[in-house]
């Protein structure tokens, strides 16, 4: 339902972008914190990072990053959209390269595609 011609979030998605409220600065520095132990123990990271098998058979996945590889270096990430924006955070763990999307659109744009080329700049 549109609102003042505006589509309302829906509360069921107030997670992952749908309820982000940060700048590509800030993910940075949160994804620069994360190879430190100000955050979080190496040893929990280690199990973020760790796919798991889910029920449903979606995945690799751990907690809450896919663990897909990419060009043979090991990365993790995820990534999300509602309408009117789209993200994407991915993360080449022994690289200590990180890509981090936000987009304005609403279409799929193809975040993970753009991750992927960027990534391929380096790799």
């Amino acid at each position: 339902q549109l609102v003042n011609k505006i589509i309302p979030p829906d509360p069921v998605v107030e997670f992952s972008d749908g309820g982000l409220v940060s700048t590509v600065t800030d993910m940075a520095k949160w994804d620069a914190a994360l190879y430190t132990d100000k955050l979080l123990k190496k040893e929990t990271l280690q199990l973020m990072f760790t796919p798991i098998k889910i029920k449903n058979g979606f995945g690799p996945y751990g907690l809450g990053f896919g663990t897909t590889p990419f060009q043979g270096h090991k990365r993790v990430g995820h990534i999300g959209r509602i309408p009117g924006f789209e993200s994407a955070f991915t993360r080449f763990i022994d690289d200590k390269i990180s890509v981090i999307i936000f987009i304005n659109t609403e279409l799929d744009s193809g975040q993970m595609d753009m991750a992927n080329q960027i990534a391929s700049f380096y790799f």
